[in-house]
């Protein structure tokens, strides 16, 4: 990962880079993981904010204390968490509050007939609303029509 990174930043130095890791569950349980990743960016001298570790389970957050801590400990080192596939429902909206999330990416299904369930938007617009309050991100995965282009410009995502 440090090499790909090292890679990328040679051949696009004016473009900030910043490199995103999927992390499963089975990793996320792991109770060395944070000490690991720590370890590797401080030998390689790596800004651990060009990192960006994407959790696909976040509701296994506050169920697995093991997750949490890799998770803040991850977060207060200095890498960027995102919830992967984020789910627009009011059960994960609320969980976005009570954890150290920088970045939402809202999966693909969210903008299948989004324009036409009131109460998906209705949760986007609250989702929308609280990551501007919190200085958190919101990305959009999937968007592959015009239809969704405008969308999504519309929304500021």
């Amino acid at each position: 990962m440090i090499k790909l990174r090292e890679e990328m930043r040679a051949k696009h130095s004016e473009i900030p880079l910043i490199l995103s890791l999927n992390l499963s569950t089975n990793q996320l349980i792991n109770s060395n993981l944070a000490n690991n990743l720590i370890s590797i960016v401080t030998k390689h001298k790596a800004k651990p904010s060009e990192f960006m570790l994407e959790i696909s389970d976040i509701m296994m957050y506050e169920k697995i204390g093991v997750i949490k801590t890799n998770i803040f400990k991850l977060k207060d080192f200095g890498f960027k968490i995102a919830v992967d596939n984020f789910k627009l429902d009011g059960q994960t909206v609320q969980m976005i509050q009570r954890s150290p999330v920088d970045v939402i990416k809202l999966g693909r299904d969210f903008l299948k007939d989004i324009e036409h369930n009131f109460m998906k938007e209705k949760l986007l617009s609250i989702l929308i609303e609280f990551a501007k309050d919190n200085n958190k991100v919101i990305m959009a995965e999937g968007v592959e029509t015009p239809e969704h282009i405008e969308y999504v410009k519309q929304q500021s995502l």
